[in-house]
């Protein structure tokens, strides 16, 4: 009888640590991607943000030409916003205008008619806009932050 209630005691045990475990298993092992389409009929063109979360720490937001490709190995034809954070954005008929706290560097291997002007903002300035932003005629991205 004793090795009966050892033995359930360890399963309850094992089966606990597990269901505690696995949500810090599925965040290291899960990628999360949004992507969001920009339009520029003047250019006939389509830029696109895409956003890559992957694990616990790594978290990388992109300006690209193509939808399909992946950040990683598109690098010198995007503008890649290591640090992954939030940025507002707004269009006019052949101009992106991004806020963001740390600007991206512009390769020449950026293919597009589309000029990209960034303007970096401060922290105060971050939280004023993601506040008032669809106040004021910005668009957010990532829209999950």
């Amino acid at each position: 009888m004793i090795k009966k209630i050892i033995l359930l005691v360890v399963s309850i045990g094992v089966i606990g640590v597990v269901a505690y475990l696995f949500p810090f298993v599925w965040a290291l092992y899960s990628t999360d991607v949004e992507i969001q389409e920009i339009n520029f009929p003047r250019h006939n063109e389509k830029l696109y943000l895409r956003n890559e979360k992957r694990g616990l720490n790594y978290e990388v937001t992109a300006i690209m030409t193509s939808s399909k490709k992946k950040i990683r190995g598109e690098k010198n034809r995007s503008l890649v916003y290591a640090n992954g954070g939030t940025l507002f954005y707004k269009t006019t008929e052949d101009t992106l205008f991004v806020y963001t706290m740390l600007k991206a560097e512009i390769h020449k291997a950026l293919e597009t008619n589309v000029i990209i002007k960034q303007i970096e903002i401060s922290n105060l300035k971050f939280i004023e806009l993601n506040k008032e932003c669809d106040k004021i005629g910005l668009r957010k991205f990532p829209t999950n932050w």
